[in-house]
């Protein structure tokens, strides 16, 4: 069987996922948001939230964490999971088009998200048997993004979590049904089918899980002095997150 080209696959992503559609809007008070950078505020059944949204920004994925001198960088948070044992990348982490971590893919993540000629896909990944070889050497030549997560949201339906009830502050990067992105952060700790959702009552079509836990430091410039703002609540294993999604100019 041949492979798919990565762009024919980015194609359906976009065909069948939630389109651009500027009539909708993802919360009562939701802003032109392609201007500026700031946090608007939603409150679901099970939380609060905080939504960062990306409007023309760029996002990207580094394995480096990013300094906060930096002032193109917008909101800095952790993205994939790191593996308690070593300190390494969990699952496929793909930054434009270098791998770093030896493509170790997780088999027990159902999601993940691509980055394609600044282009933000999320996908199911049938517990990794979708990242086939021939997938990995095509994000590789398109000098593409990609990194395995939990997904919580697909086609606008919450994904089930029945046996995980642990309670945690989440945070997902999320595709609303108008096609806007948003990094959303709860403002108190919830089980992930508490946090779907909440995320399905906000319009959202896709979303992906990031880390959070004792890997939860994050943090933002707030547009209005250019101030850093913390995010997170536990922030016990900053020193030993290894990978970063940003949203920069």
């Amino acid at each position: 069987m041949r492979a798919v080209p990565i762009s024919f696959l980015i194609f359906l992503l976009w065909f069948v996922s939630c389109g651009e559609n500027p009539g909708k809007q993802t919360a009562k008070n939701s802003a032109d948001t392609t201007r500026d950078f700031f946090p608007e505020k939603f409150c679901g059944d099970h939380s609060c939230y905080s939504l960062f949204f990306k409007g023309n920004l760029k996002i990207e994925l580094r394995d480096h964490r990013p300094t906060k001198k930096d002032t193109a960088v917008k909101l800095c948070i952790p993205a994939a999971f790191t593996r308690l044992e070593d300190d390494s990348i969990d699952g496929l982490f793909i930054a434009n088009g270098k791998i770093h971590n030896g493509n170790k893919i997780n088999h027990n993540l159902g999601g993940a998200l691509l980055i394609s000629n600044e282009k933000v896909s999320i996908m199911g990944t049938n517990d990794g048997k979708a990242i086939t070889d021939s997938l990995v050497a095509q994000l590789i030549e398109g000098k593409n993004s990609f990194f395995q997560q939990i997904q919580l949201v697909r086609d606008s339906l919450p994904l089930p979590f029945h046996r995980d009830q642990s309670l945690f502050q989440r945070r997902a990067i999320v595709i609303f049904q108008n096609g806007k992105i948003a990094m959303v952060e709860s403002d108190k700790a919830l089980t992930l089918e508490e946090f779907a959702h909440d995320l399905m009552v906000m319009k959202v079509c896709d979303a992906i899980y990031t880390d959070m836990g004792d890997w939860d430091e994050g943090w933002y410039r707030d547009k209005k002095n250019g101030e850093i703002k913390i995010l997170g609540t536990s922030l016990l294993r900053t020193s030993r997150q290894s990978n970063w999604l940003v949203f920069t100019n």
